[in-house]
């Protein structure tokens, strides 16, 4: 096996699942609101009844499905972390809580 192989099999799931926990949230919630600034922006005041709601609610239904697909794996990183030999398990297990957290936290806010 070359050197080059073995860095590269080497990245470490735990920092990774915390990265992606909250980067997925983060920009889940800067592209929300970009997308509700845009629209108030074509249209003062926004209003739920415009035809541009529609396409703008459709967009934010999009990115909350995107962010709920990042944190599952987020999640999935976090439980391998857990398992995977070489690996901070009690940072995989945070990472794994804090991608179930913020995604509930992400359904409650909806």
């Amino acid at each position: 096996m070359s050197e080059t192989s073995k860095v590269i099999s080497r990245v470490p799931f735990a920092p990774l699942s915390i990265w992606i926990a909250f980067g997925s949230s983060i920009i889940s919630l800067g592209a929300v609101l970009f997308l509700f600034w845009v629209a108030s922006w074509i249209e003062r005041p926004f209003s739920t009844t415009s035809p541009h709601a529609d396409v703008v609610l459709w967009l934010g239904e999009g990115i909350n499905y995107f962010e709920r697909f990042g944190h599952f794996i987020g999640f999935c990183l976090g439980v391998a972390a857990i398992f995977r030999r070489g690996d901070r398990p009690w940072l995989g297990f945070i990472g794994a809580c804090l991608n179930v957290l913020l995604s509930l936290a992400g359904a409650l806010m909806n």
